[in-house]
């Protein structure tokens, strides 16, 4: 679920991006936020 809602918080991002900077840096901040989703899970024990 968490996953779920931040890949639709990318989706939003992305449509907002004024230009191809913001664009690189809202990845980079994306797949910070997915690093960290992957990691509560495992401490969570899902997979």
């Amino acid at each position: 679920m968490f996953l779920f809602v931040n890949k639709k918080i990318g989706i939003v991002f992305l449509i907002f991006c004024d230009n191809e900077i913001n664009a690189i840096k809202n990845s980079i901040y994306l797949k910070k936020i997915y690093f960290l989703a992957i990691l509560l899970h495992k401490k969570n024990g899902i997979k």
